[in-house]
This record gives structure tokens, C-alpha cells and sequence, in this order.
């Protein structure tokens, strides 16, 4: 007989939404191996899975850091045993277990929220962020074993400052609601490539679009304009480079942006003022205009979109950038072109070069 595996639930703050679902349910979670709970769940977890002395205490470990007004919640496979009462070889070797399937866990909450970063778009409602993660503060996380019926906690410094997004006018969904709209376009192929491990991409076209989506997530929330203008453009970076260097190199990006999203979208969101501010910011110490920072993540977050759709149909990501190109040389050649000509060019565009909805 087949042994049954285990599994224990790292729980981390989140911001930027409210979950509103009766029961943590985390025998179906959202997303395989993770899902969203609210205040309440953890509380009805800690009565299910904490020692009897333990009951209640859930709420003092949430004051400060993982005092947010929805969590994550991440399974990994394994089992850390409970060590013997007085046995610290025992306790240590659980401790680093749990450390162990805590630093997986918390690269799948970075991925989770990276997309849920990114359907919550600027201008659509608050960026979400791992509070855990990014606070003045240490990293606070709660474990369930829901198969032992144990309950731990833990807090760990990793040195990483974020100044935290406003909890008010957060908005209420349900976790159905959720996702009903990451099935649907634009975000559908984007949920494909972070949520599934194994999601029929190469390498090098699967890696760039989750650290481009974590890159994104991480500077949307900062409230500093620099930062933020800074973290977009290198999203985009990881998207439409393959290493190159010299002088060229921002103009070659800058091209394949305006390829990949065509030419009146990229002037719509300001491209070339965006890639100037980033010049100017980087080599002269200038702070971009006003609403700049929100054009560069509006432009970032479309072409993680347009990219996560475009990948799926190619084999690596040079011959999806060849394609960029390709496309930028024939918009730049259009107008010496006839009609025909023209016709015969957009046949090759295997997509609409158009704003997303709520954009």
C-alpha cells in the first residue's frame, strides 16, 4: 500500500484584498498547493490544530507584521516531527526541516502574489504584497500540520525593507471570484505559467515571466517614485533581453516593447518619456515626473501579459525576441509599403495589438 504523503501549510500577511469565504477549505485550495484565508480562518485553524494551551494565541502572533487583512497560504510536502520534550538534537533537526520547507514555501508565495499583483492592476484596485516579506520588521509566519494536528511559529530576519501599502479601501472578493478572473484573458496564460510548475514552457522562456511577475509585485506597492519606475523597466528587461550589452542595449528593448505591444499602445503609456526617466534617474539622480511610475508599470504589466501569451507558442525565448524584431523592422518599414504590403505583414502578427481591458 501506497504511503500517503504528508503535508504542512505555511501561512504569510498579505495586502491589498479581503477573502469573505465561510471555511479555510484547505482540502481544495485555489491553487493546488495554495490559497487565500482571512483573518478568521486562522483563527478556526489555530482551535483545529493548536495544542489546548496554545488556543487564542494565533492573535497575539499576528500584531504587527502579520496583522493584514487576508493571508496566503503555501502546502509543501513533508513532515517536520515534533521533537521530544528536552531532546535538542531532536528540536534541531525539526527546526531545520521546518526551515527547509519554509524557504520553498516562500518562493511559491512570492509567485502567488506576484500574480495576484498583477490582476490587481494600478488602476483596477490596490497591488497586493507578501507583508511578511517586505516590512520593517522580522518575517513572521504561523505552520499548520493539518495531518498531526500541530501548530508552530517562527520568526526569521532576512533584512528586506518595504514601506507598506494602506490597508483602507481594500477590496472584498471571494475566492470563486478570483478565480473566475484569472481564468479569463488577459490573465489566463500568465496563471498558466506561475501557478502550473511544469507549464509546457522552455527554461529560458518560463523563468523570465515569474521574475519579471515577483520584480513587479515587489516595486508596485513601494510608493517611491524611482524604485517603482526602476523595478518596471527591469521587468521588461528580464522579458526582452538575452544578456546583451553596450550602448544599444535599452534602445533594442525599447524597440521589442513597441513590437510586443504595438506602436500606439506604447506611445499611450508614454514609452519614450518612461525610458528617459530611467536614464535620468540611474546616471543623473533625477526622480520621475509625475503618473511616470505608473506608466512604466502599466507598460510592464502588458507585456508580461502579451509575453505570457506569446510564449506558449514558441520553443525558446530567442526565437520569441527574433519575432519582436521582426515585428519592430515591419512597423518601421510600413510606411513605404502598399496596401497589399501592409495586409501581408499584419497577417504575420498572431495577436491583437491593443490595451488590455481596464487599462
Amino acid at each position: 500500500m501506497a504511503k500517503k504523503k504528508q503535508y504542512v501549510w505555511f501561512i504569510y500577511g498579505i495586502l491589498g484584498l479581503r477573502i469573505t469565504d465561510q471555511g479555510p477549505a484547505l482540502d481544495k485550495p485555489m491553487f493546488r498547493d495554495a490559497t487565500l484565508l482571512s483573518k478568521e480562518h486562522l483563527m478556526t485553524l489555530d482551535s483545529e490544530f493548536g495544542p489546548d494551551h496554545s488556543r487564542g494565541k494565533v492573535l497575539t502572533e499576528m500584531a504587527g507584521p502579520l496583522d493584514t487583512p487576508a493571508y496566503l497560504g503555501i502546502r509543501q510536502a513533508g513532515y517536520p516531527q515534533v521533537s521530544a520534550l528536552g531532546d535538542p538534537d531532536t528540536f534541531g533537526k525539526r527546526q531545520c526541516a521546518i526551515d527547509k520547507l519554509r524557504s520553498g514555501s516562500v518562493r511559491r508565495a512570492n509567485i502567488i502574489t506576484a500574480l495576484l499583483s498583477c490582476n490587481a492592476t494600478p488602476r483596477k484596485r490596490q497591488p497586493c504584497a507578501v507583508a511578511h516579506l517586505r516590512v520593517h520588521s522580522p518575517q513572521q509566519w504561523l505552520l499548520f500540520d493539518t495531518a498531526h494536528g500541530f501548530r508552530g511559529s517562527g520568526t526569521q530576519i532576512d533584512g528586506v525593507s518595504w514601506a507598506a501599502a494602506p490597508t483602507a479601501d481594500v477590496p472584498t472578493v471571494t475566492r470563486a471570484q478570483l478565480l473566475t478572473e484569472l481564468a479569463e484573458p488577459p490573465l489566463r496564460h500568465l496563471r498558466r505559467a506561475l501557478v502550473c510548475k511544469k507549464p509546457a514552457l522552455s527554461r529560458d522562456l518560463h523563468t523570465p515571466i515569474i521574475e519579471a511577475a515577483i520584480s513587479l509585485s515587489t516595486c508596485m506597492p513601494l510608493g517611491l517614485p524611482g524604485p517603482h519606475l526602476l523595478g518596471a523597466v527591469t521587468a521588461m528587461e528580464m522579458l526582452m533581453s538575452t544578456g546583451e550589452q553596450g550602448v544599444g542595449k535599452f534602445k533594442r528593448l525599447e524597440h521589442r516593447v513597441k513590437a510586443l505591444l504595438g506602436p500606439e499602445v506604447a506611445r499611450k503609456y508614454r514609452i519614450d518619456d518612461v525610458f528617459k526617466a530611467r536614464h535620468d534617474h540611474v546616471h543623473n539622480g533625477l526622480n520621475p515626473r509625475f503618473l511616470l511610475p505608473l506608466h512604466a508599470s502599466t507598460l510592464a504589466i502588458d507585456c508580461l501579459l502579451r509575453y505570457a501569451e506569446l510564449a506558449f507558442g514558441f520553443r525558446s525565448k530567442r526565437r520569441l525576441l527574433n519575432y519582436l524584431d521582426l515585428l519592430h523592422h515591419g512597423d518601421q518599414l510600413a510606411c513605404t509599403w502598399n496596401q497589399a504590403e501592409r495586409e501581408a505583414f499584419q497577417r504575420l502578427v498572431k495577436y491583437e495589438r491593443k490595451p488590455f481591458p481596464n487599462q
